[in-house]
């Protein structure tokens, strides 16, 4: 829950500087799965929904990719 709300955040941040790409790094192979086939996992439906309207939506500036990033 806590990287998606950062997530979240990053891209909201993104779209306030007008960024238009953006490269989100994660750790997270089940959550960059999850925003990139814009399914959305129970317990974070309503991150997820808003990740994918900024993201995803036809009227958004953002052009995002996934990095993983394994430690």
């Amino acid at each position: 829950m806590g990287e998606a709300l950062a997530i979240r955040e990053a891209l909201l941040h993104a779209v306030s500087l007008n960024l238009p790409n953006i490269c989100v790094l994660t750790d997270s192979q089940v959550l960059a799965r999850a925003i990139s086939t814009r399914r959305r996992l129970p317990e974070l439906h309503g991150v997820l929904a808003d990740i994918d309207d900024l993201a995803f939506s036809p009227t958004s500036p953002l052009n995002l990719s996934f990095c993983l990033h394994f430690r």
